[in-house]
């Protein structure tokens, strides 16, 4: 697993070019260029806090429901993201795989980092957003949220090397992550208050890694406090738990990989 590890370093501007040429690409030969990576997730989450703060707030405790829903949306979008996308990874390199030699761990990150760097494109202009609405007011505690990105990195990762190996074997996994993200999407409170949930739900939810990155995420821009330090605890066992286990995986199958394809 540590060679696997010296190796993707290795190829490190391989995963940099990757992100850069990607994001270049996608907003070529637009007017306003690179402005979109901050322009369009400014107006759908604007449109999105405006519907839902206004229209699901009726029978809800007084808080700041626009934050409340915006910063579990967006953390919760990031993960899911790359999980999704991670199940298609070997089928979408099966060239590469076939006749170069790349750690396979670097396809993994390409779609992990362009992924961090869009959450964090988002993260910005909903905060920029937040500022103009008056939503949000700013708060030394906002630089705690570096801690749950770098959780973020390690979960994701695992979670991609895991899914993305398990697709290889069955490519079922495709078709169903999607329906199961949505299933936690919903399950988690993110569009709901966790006050409001039956006593089985919020059992689930001890179980739910992505409530505590919610929970981890939300806390200082709703309450302009840290968060629990179980909480912390919690979504770090998570995240280093998942990533050992997707690399054992990826390390353990990892020339098996290319005969499956």
């Amino acid at each position: 697993m540590i060679n696997e590890l010296v190796a993707t370093y290795k190829y490190r501007h391989v995963i940099y070019y990757f992100v850069y040429t990607s994001i270049k690409v996608r907003y070529k030969r637009t007017f306003l260029g690179y402005l979109w990576t901050v322009l369009t997730p400014m107006a759908y989450y604007l449109v999105l806090g405006l519907i839902f703060s206004y229209g699901l707030k009726a029978g809800m405790p007084e808080r700041n429901y626009y934050v409340y829903l915006i910063s579990g949306a967006i953390i919760f979008s990031a993960i899911s993201s790359i999980i999704n996308q991670s199940c298609n990874i070997m089928m979408a390199n099966e060239g590469y795989i076939k006749k170069i030699y790349v750690p396979k761990l670097v396809f993994i990150l390409n779609v992990v980092f362009y992924e961090l760097t869009n959450f964090i494109l988002i993260f910005i202009s909903v905060l920029l957003l937040g500022f103009i609405t008056k939503h949000i007011n700013f708060s030394y505690h906002f630089f705690f949220s570096i801690v749950p990105i770098v959780f973020l990195i390690f979960f994701a990762s695992g979670a991609a090397m895991i899914m993305s190996v398990a697709s290889v074997y069955f490519r079922d996994l495709i078709h169903i992550t999607p329906v199961v993200l949505n299933a936690f999407f919903f399950g988690t409170p993110i569009m709901w208050y966790k006050e409001m949930a039956p006593p089985i739900m919020s059992k689930l939810n001890m179980l739910n890694p992505f409530y505590y990155f919610v929970e981890l995420f939300r806390t200082p821009f709703l309450n302009n406090e840290f968060p629990d330090i179980k909480i912390m605890a919690i979504t770090m066992f998570f995240s280093f738990i998942i990533f050992l286990v997707g690399l054992l995986l990826l390390n353990k199958l990892n020339n098996r990989i290319i005969f499956k394809l």
